[in-house]
C-alpha cells in the first residue's frame, strides 16, 4: 500500500473509534492526526481538507450502501446499470413485498450490531448538518430507484407504501437507540431480549404484508417504464408527493448541471438536459408517466456524472462530453421537440461544406452511434412523440438516400 493511502486508512480508523469512544462532536483535524498518530496536518495533506475526510468517512460507513448493493444482486443488472430499477426488472407483487421485508430486517440487525452508525444515524436525525444531508439525499435517491418498482401497485389507490416504509424505518431506528443508549422498552418491547427481537422481526414482516393485502396484486395502475402495459399514465401525481420530493430532485440536478458545465459540456445542451427537472418544477398537474421518467433519467445522469464521463458502451473509441452527452439523451427517450431540433442542426453542421463522399461517411458514422444509444430505456419523455432515435435514424436515411441520387443533402 502506498504511504499516502496507509495513512488515509490509518485517519479513517481514527475517525472511527473517536466516534465510537467519544462521539461524533469530538472529531476534528487535529484529534483524528493524534489518534492515528501522525502530524496534526495529516488530514489536509491526505484528504485535502478535514470535510474531504468526513465526507469519505460518513459514506463509507453508511450501512445503506451495502444493503442496496446487497439488493442489486437479488434484483439484477436493471438496478446497477445506470437505469432505474423500475425501466427494466420485472418483479412481481410477492417478490417486492419480501424485497422489502427483507431489507427493513436486515436494516434493523445491522443497525443493532453497529453503535457506530447509529451515532451517525441520531446526528441525521436530529442535527442540521450540510454532509449529513448530502448522505441523507445520496440514500434516498437510491431508495426512489427501489419504490419506482412499487408504482404500479400503489399509485391511485389509498395506501402510500412509502409511508408504510418510513414508519416501520424509523420506528426500528428509535427502538434500537433507546434499547442502546438507556435500556429503556417502547410499548412493552425490550429487543435486548433476543426473544422480542425476533417478535419485532415478524412484525416488520406483517405491517408490509398488511400493506400489500390492502391493495391486492394487480390493483391500482401500470406506470411508463414498469415493462407492462401503460394503463393510466396520465393520472396525475398526488401534490404532497411532488412538495415532498422536488427539493430532492432539483438539488440533484443542480449537482448534475455544475458538474456537468464543468466537465466541458455546452451551455445550450445543458440547458436542453434540464427540462425534465424544469417541467417537474413549474408544472402543477404532473403526470405518472412524467414522474417515473423523471426517476429514470435523473438516476442515469447522476450515475454518468460520477463515472466521469466513461465511454457508457456507445462503441466509440474516442468522445468528447458534448457527444457523449447528446447520445446519453437519445439513449434515455428524450424525445423532446428543442432536443430533436437541436441534435438536427448539430448533425447539419458537421457536414456542412464537406464533400459527397465524406457526408456519407460522417452521416453513417453518425447513425450507428445513434442506433447502439437506443438500448438503455424503452421509456419516452414525450409518449406522444415518436422515439428520438428513430426520427433521427430517419432523417440521416433520407439525407444518405438524397446524396445517393446525387440531389445533395
Amino acid at each position: 500500500m502506498r504511504d499516502k493511502d496507509r495513512t488515509k486508512a490509518l485517519l479513517l480508523e481514527a475517525a472511527s473509534r473517536i466516534v465510537k469512544e467519544k462521539g461524533f462532536e469530538a472529531l476534528n483535524a487535529s484529534a483524528i492526526g493524534r489518534e492515528a498518530g501522525r502530524a496534526p496536518t495529516a488530514v489536509n495533506q491526505a484528504f485535502g481538507s478535514f470535510r474531504a475526510l468526513m465526507q469519505t468517512y460518513v459514506e463509507g460507513k453508511d450501512h445503506w450502501r451495502l444493503l442496496f448493493e446487497g439488493v442489486g444482486e437479488v434484483s439484477g443488472a436493471a438496478v446497477g446499470s445506470g437505469v432505474s430499477a423500475g425501466a427494466g426488472l420485472d418483479v412481481d407483487a410477492a417478490g417486492l413485498k419480501d424485497l422489502f421485508v427483507r431489507l427493513m430486517q436486515d436494516n434493523l440487525k445491522v443497525f443493532w450490531e453497529d453503535p457506530e452508525m447509529q451515532v451517525l444515524i441520531a446526528r441525521q436525525m436530529t442535527v442540521k448538518d450540510k454532509l449529513m444531508r448530502a448522505v441523507s439525499d445520496k440514500r434516498e435517491l437510491e431508495a426512489r430507484r427501489l419504490l419506482a418498482l412499487t408504482d404500479k401497485y400503489f399509485a391511485g389507490t389509498d395506501v402510500s407504501f412509502k409511508s408504510v416504509l418510513a414508519v416501520v424505518l424509523y420506528g426500528c431506528y428509535g427502538l434500537v437507540l433507546h434499547a442502546h443508549n438507556n435500556g429503556s422498552t417502547v410499548s412493552g418491547i425490550d429487543i435486548n431480549n433476543d426473544r422480542e427481537f425476533e417478535v419485532l422481526n415478524k412484525t416488520i414482516e406483517q405491517i408490509l404484508g398488511w400493506a400489500w393485502e390492502a391493495v391486492g396484486e394487480g390493483d391500482g395502475f401500470v406506470v411508463a417504464g414498469s415493462g407492462d402495459e401503460v394503463l393510466n399514465p396520465g393520472a396525475v401525481v398526488p401534490a404532497s408527493e411532488i412538495e415532498s420530493q422536488f427539493p430532492l430532485y432539483w438539488d440533484m440536478w443542480s449537482r448534475i448541471n455544475y458538474s456537468l458545465r464543468g466537465a466541458g459540456a455546452s451551455p445550450e445542451l445543458v440547458n436542453l438536459a434540464g427540462i425534465p427537472f424544469r417541467k417537474f418544477k413549474v408544472n402543477a398537474d404532473v403526470r405518472w408517466s412524467d414522474y417515473h421518467y423523471l426517476i429514470v433519467y435523473n438516476e442515469a445522469l447522476v450515475r454518468l456524472v460520477e463515472d466521469g464521463f466513461g465511454e457508457r458502451g456507445f462503441g466509440v473509441e474516442a468522445i468528447d462530453v458534448d457527444s457523449l452527452l447528446r447520445l446519453y439523451l437519445v439513449g434515455l427517450g428524450f424525445n423532446s421537440v428543442r432536443f430533436a431540433a437541436y441534435y438536427v442542426e448539430y448533425l447539419q453542421g458537421l457536414v456542412a461544406g464537406l464533400d459527397v463522399a465524406d457526408r456519407v461517411r460522417v452521416l453513417r458514422e453518425q447513425w450507428e452511434q445513434i442506433a447502439r444509444a437506443e438500448l438503455m430505456t424503452e421509456l419516452r419523455y414525450n409518449r406522444y412523440r415518436p422515439s428520438v432515435d428513430a426520427s433521427l435514424l430517419e432523417w440521416i436515411d433520407e439525407k444518405l438516400a438524397l446524396l445517393a441520387e446525387g440531389t445533395g443533402a
